[in-house]
């Protein structure tokens, strides 16, 4: 009964979060190392390997326990988070569905550029072991979660990230000035590919609690949800973005009721940009090592002016209580990071 309570307590605050009335910010608490791989103890032989992971090496069954105790300290600790458990959202997924290595280190896994790939090339899924066994997962939490907690959306890279990570990000921009008309279609593709991809992870998914989750941003949506990035963007011009990006976003935006961008502030220049999109319903913002909060408060405020505003990153109580000062409450999510041993 405690537990039902808490929850419905913190989905009434989500529902005003949405609608703009919430009187007070919500905040929240992501409790783990900052590398997420880090925080689960399903891949901690995998990672440090000296050969590539492959799809087969992750048991989905050894997760249940890092789930399970992930939502058990989210209700005590997490204050308005809704906890939501994600396909292991430490893997590149969508690079390693597009055919990049994924190699183990000590504290993540990462994407191996492609050396071989050809620009002209069709873009297209070529691993289909990666889709399989996210769709696993997704099966998994549903049925083991037992309605405690929704299956939700992990860490899924953009087009231009993608492309950046299989041809390198120098060669990205250098193919966008000499070849803008593949480079467009090459972008479309991953994000036709992209939105397929959460499409069918939402069908697959159970409702919970009569909504859905953005995911890694365990923030709870009446409506289907996603959330997208493209962190390439802190390298572009503005007229780069506007010819290759604007119109994937747009449509990103347009995909499901609630949707949401993830952004630093290497890309601040987009936010004018992305208030004229009307479908975007919030603007997630990190605050990165060595960004100044107090610096970025104009820039947020503009923010909401128009959009629910959602931020992440390793506040102190003096910043928090900067931000709950400056900005307004309604619209507004701080999502603090705090370091913690893995259970």
């Amino acid at each position: 009964m405690k537990n039902e309570q808490i929850i419905k307590r913190r989905l009434q605050r989500h529902k005003d979060f949405w609608k703009k009335t919430n009187d007070s910010p919500l905040i929240g608490y992501s409790l783990g190392n900052y590398f997420v791989s880090k925080r689960f103890n399903a891949v901690e032989n995998l990672l440090g390997m000296e050969r590539c992971v492959r799809a087969d090496d992750f048991n989905v069954e050894s997760f249940l326990h890092d789930y399970d105790n992930t939502y058990e300290q989210s209700l005590e600790e997490g204050a308005d988070l809704v906890f939501s458990a994600c396909p292991f959202t430490g893997l590149p997924w969508m690079e390693a569905m597009f055919g990049c290595k994924i190699i183990p280190q000590e504290s993540s896994f990462i994407a191996s550029p492609i050396s071989d790939a050809e620009f002209c090339k069709e873009i297209k899924i070529v691993d289909y072991s990666w889709s399989d066994k996210y769709y696993e997962f997704i099966d998994f939490i549903n049925k083991n979660s037992k309605g405690r907690y929704p299956a939700g959306q992990p860490i899924l890279r953009g087009p231009g990230d993608v492309l950046a990570a299989i041809f390198g990000s120098k060669e990205l921009i250098f193919y966008f000035y000499d070849y803008p008309e593949h480079a467009k279609k090459r972008l479309n593709e991953i994000s036709d590919v992209f939105l397929s991809f959460v499409n069918k992870g939402l069908e697959k998914s159970k409702d919970c609690y009569g909504g859905y989750s953005m995911g890694f941003y365990p923030i709870w949506c009446p409506g289907k949800a996603l959330w997208f990035q493209d962190d390439i963007t802190a390298l572009l011009s503005p007229e780069l973005y506007d010819e290759f990006f604007f119109s994937i976003h747009q449509r990103q935006s347009n995909a499901c009721e609630y949707s949401m961008i993830h952004l630093h502030p290497g890309s601040f220049y987009l936010i004018e940009r992305l208030l004229a999109i009307d479908a975007l319903k919030a603007i997630q913002i990190n605050k990165d090592i060595g960004n100044s909060v107090s610096e970025m408060l104009p820039v947020l405020r503009i923010v909401q002016s128009k959009k629910n505003l959602v931020l992440w990153g390793d506040f102190s109580d003096g910043e928090i209580k900067l931000l709950t000062n400056e900005l307004d409450s309604e619209g507004l999510f701080i999502i603090v990071h705090k370091d913690r041993i893995p259970i």
